[in-house]
């Protein structure tokens, strides 16, 4: 009948064991990093119509932005 110690001599059990614990452990990094319904900082929005907006104000840029950075560019360049 083999024994543990028997098998720790053998250096390739050794180098199966630390891949397969380090692997368990990158997979269960993985799957908490992946998985939204285990993270407790993600906001859902209640409405399609508030993701909508929420979207539209990360793309959009206001109109009064835009027209300072252009008056800025023209006193610039005099």
């Amino acid at each position: 009948m083999l024994n543990f110690a028997s098998g720790l001599d053998n250096p390739f059990i050794i180098i199966l064991l630390l891949v397969v614990i380090f692997g368990a452990i990158a997979l269960v990094v993985f799957l908490l990093r992946k998985l939204p319904a285990l993270r407790d900082d993600v906001k859902k929005p209640e409405t399609e119509e508030e993701a909508a907006k929420e979207s539209l104000d990360r793309i959009l840029v206001p109109i009064e932005e835009e027209k300072t950075s252009e008056v800025k560019n023209e006193e610039e360049d005099k």
